[in-house]
């Protein structure tokens, strides 16, 4: 049986798996560091360096690369977890 501990942890969980990014994950400064930290791969990848949001688009598009393989994983998990509750 599968017990919620704390239902916020789901709700992130779910928008990870569904977007690839949980609304207000980072602190402000921390925002900032992804910003400055992502932009010389983001200027190589013709996305200029003052359009912040573009910036951040490709750093939330990178972490989802990174991530698809953990989301396919996590959905053969899921359904072979939900096929034995049938057996």
């Amino acid at each position: 049986m599968l017990q919620i501990v704390v239902e916020e942890f789901l709700e992130d969980i779910n928008n990870i798996l569904n977007s690839g990014e949980v609304p207000n994950l980072f602190e402000a400064d921390e925002y900032e560091r992804n910003i400055i930290a992502c932009r010389p791969a983001a200027k190589d990848a013709g996305i200029p360096e003052g359009n912040r949001d573009a910036i951040y688009d490709f750093f939330i598009n990178r972490v989802r690369s990174v991530t698809a393989v953990y989301q396919t994983a996590y959905t053969i998990c899921h359904f072979t977890f939900w096929m034995s509750s049938f057996a």
